[in-house]
């Protein structure tokens, strides 16, 4: 019996290097970020990748109307249906359905200038997360807008892996 166990207890991780080989920073373009937030977006840096997650994030130029940010993309391989699951029962009333992403998504807002997509696809956790926190004296940030962006570039994402 011992030796069933320990394949059971691979075949997960061996998944997880397969999937591991997908570049977060791939998933979103900068030219379609600078399209769907309306604002000057920077090259992303590496993406940092293992056999459990892979990330990117984008530097975000403020304009006259929006404060400047960052949006970040997260993939995980390993455990992805628990964190969902989880992270959706326990965020409560700071979650709202979303359309266009299937029946295992939704957005978390996190503030005025903040929020987070949840998609699980198969076997694998995509966030896509907005953080733009206003200056005192500079453009503050739409709750409201900053959702319907962050969706958008969810769709996006989700249809690159």
């Amino acid at each position: 019996m011992a030796p069933l166990v320990a394949l059971v207890l691979l075949a997960p991780a061996a998944r997880a290097a397969g999937t591991a080989a997908v570049d977060a920073c791939k998933l979103l373009k900068v030219r379609e970020l600078r399209n769907v937030l309306d604002q000057p977006v920077a090259r992303p840096e590496k993406s940092r990748t293992s056999k459990v997650i892979a990330t990117c994030e984008w530097q975000v130029s403020a304009t006259a109307n929006k404060p400047d940010g960052s949006v970040s993309t997260f993939l995980q391989f390993v455990g992805a249906k628990i964190s969902f699951d989880t992270n959706r029962t326990q965020l409560g009333k700071s979650v709202s359905s979303v359309s266009g992403l299937g029946k295992h998504a939704f957005y978390q807002s996190t503030g005025t200038g903040g929020g987070v997509v949840w998609v699980l696809k198969g076997k694998v956790l995509l966030t896509v997360q907005g953080v733009f926190v206003s200056a005192p004296d500079g453009p503050v940030a739409n709750a409201e807008e900053l959702e319907h962006e962050l969706v958008a570039a969810a769709r996006i994402a989700k249809g690159r892996f």
